[in-house]
């Protein structure tokens, strides 16, 4: 179980939470947090030193092979414990905030990026570069985006309604950047300025393009009443849980696994039929019960 105290006081994170960051990087995360909590190594740099380890894990996985690929599979790991605990430690430091969670969703993008493409090399020089591998390679890319952005997506919506009791549309670039305003000029550096105008195109591009989940057909604000907030947790509560093994972390689990034990075949498997056919399952489940009448 969750053992962070402060993560733990909330049950909605706990419930749109990924199985494996309940019960292995969050309970392993939380010692290494209280640990560094009277260090000078801020949140943010932590999360750095993740993006370190991801990239590292890539380097090793492009050269293939049964101990490369076990380092692999270990700093992937690291950079996985990590992500669960940048958060814990800027909640122990009072160090939280907004350019914080961009940042960290972005160096979860870019560890991910890293390992693919790593993977890919390795795969496709494996196969003395067979054309249908490179096919069958870009099409689990393609498909892993979808999944992770239905799951962010889905995430972000129950979160929303659950603790604002608001679902607010997205209708134009300009008007993110309106609503977010403070935070674009709050940060003064380069890089956070560059993070956070990155985050308002993937939030548009899900919003207008790519959201599998969305609710309504007018793009206007709906606003939850108490009842109604109940009603959608009851009616949400399993379809959230079962959005949780779409997302990223449990394929990073699926990916170390087996590549420890070089199981090839059993991971392009599961990457191109296993977790797309839970994608569509669970996608018709959410999309049936958001336009089913209370």
């Amino acid at each position: 179980m969750i053992k962070d105290p402060i993560y733990g006081k909330n049950n909605l994170f706990a419930e749109a939470d990924e199985a494996v960051n309940t019960y292995i990087f969050r309970p392993l995360g939380w010692p290494i947090a209280k640990f560094l909590k009277n260090t000078p190594i801020s949140a943010n740099q932590l999360t750095f030193i993740g993006l370190i380890f991801g990239i590292l894990s890539g380097v090793f996985y492009y050269y293939g092979g049964n101990l490369n690929y076990f380092f692999g599979a270990l700093f992937l790991f690291i950079a996985s414990l990590i992500d669960c605990t940048d958060g814990p430690l800027a909640r122990l430091k009072n160090m939280q905030s907004e350019f914080g969670k961009i940042l960290e969703g972005i160096v979860d993008y870019l560890v991910g990026l890293s390992v693919f493409i790593g993977l890919s090399f390795s795969l496709y020089r494996e196969s003395n570069y067979n054309k249908g591998t490179l096919f069958v390679i870009v099409i689990v890319f393609v498909l892993i985006i979808i999944q992770n952005i239905g799951w962010d997506y889905s995430r972000m919506q129950f979160m929303n309604i659950m603790e604002k009791g608001i679902f607010e549309p997205v209708t134009s670039f300009g008007d993110f950047c309106q609503k977010h305003a403070e935070l674009r000029y709050k940060e003064r550096g380069i890089i956070a300025k560059i993070s956070i105008r990155g985050y308002y195109i993937y939030n548009l591009a899900i919003e207008r393009f790519l959201s599998p989940t969305f609710p309504y057909k007018k793009k206007e604000v709906k606003y939850f009443n108490e009842d109604e907030r109940k009603q959608y947790y009851k009616r949400f509560r399993l379809i959230m849980r079962l959005w949780t093994w779409n997302a990223a972390k449990t394929k990073i689990v699926f990916i170390v696994l087996c590549t420890i034990f070089y199981q090839k075949k059993i991971l392009i498997f599961g990457l191109l039929l296993g977790f797309n056919l839970l994608w569509i399952m669970t996608f018709i489940a959410h999309k049936t019960n958001f336009y089913k009448k209370s």
